[in-house]
Order: C-alpha cells, then sequence, then structure tokens
C-alpha cells in the first residue's frame, strides 16, 4: 500500500496468491495505525475487486476508484515505487525460499519509511 500524497510505502505484503482478505487484513492494520484513508486507487487486480474489500471500504465510508485498464500512468507512483522496489531490492537480494522474501521486503520498506 502506497499513500501517493506523502508517497510512503505503508505495507507490502507478500505472496502467491494474494486475495481479498488479505487486502482487508493490511488495511485493518493500517487503520489501526494511521486511520482510515479517504480515497484508494486500485487496479483490477482480483485480490481488489473482491466484494470483501467492497464491503469493508462502504464499511469504512472510503471511496473506491478504479485505474483504467492499460493505462499505467493513472497510477503512476505506484508503478514507479513497484520497478524500485524491483531493481533496488528483489533483484539484489537472492533468496532461498518464500519465507525470508517478506523479512527483506519489510527491512527495505522500514529502511525507506
Amino acid at each position: 500500500m502506497l499513500d501517493v500524497f506523502t508517497r510512503e510505502s505503508l505495507a507490502i505484503e507478500v505472496g502467491q496468491r494474494l486475495q481479498g482478505g488479505d487486502v482487508v487484513g493490511t488495511l485493518n492494520q493500517i487503520r489501526q495505525e494511521r486511520g482510515v484513508p479517504k480515497l484508494i486507487l486500485r487496479d483490477d487486480g482480483s485480490e481488489f475487486t473482491s466484494q470483501i474489500m467492497d464491503l469493508w471500504a462502504d464499511h469504512n465510508q472510503v471511496q473506491i476508484d478504479f485505474s483504467r485498464l492499460g493505462k499505467r500512468t493513472d497510477n503512476a507512483h505506484v508503478e514507479s515505487f513497484k520497478g524500485t522496489l524491483q531493481a533496488e531490492c528483489l533483484d539484489v537480494h537472492w533468496s532461498a525460499t518464500l519465507t525470508e522474501v517478506p523479512q527483506v521486503i519489510e527491512g527495505r520498506r522500514r529502511e525507506y519509511e
């Protein structure tokens, strides 16, 4: 999750098949630490378009906006962040197992808070 106003990474979830419940869990953690966002800009990934995500947004009075399919410029800050994370973290740190990846990524996120 990236705050596009402050350009701060609030959370990075790692997994092979993240689902809406995973996103809602992360949003609940962020809500406890930082409060509820006014707006969430999301793409069309299944983890963001689930019913549980819509229910969470409705319950917390959060507006949902979609980036247009194939329009990476709608979400330029996030795309730039993902590219930097890939180049400066994932390409540099070789992990033998998936259990190591969240630790490496969380360390990187905290380093650049």
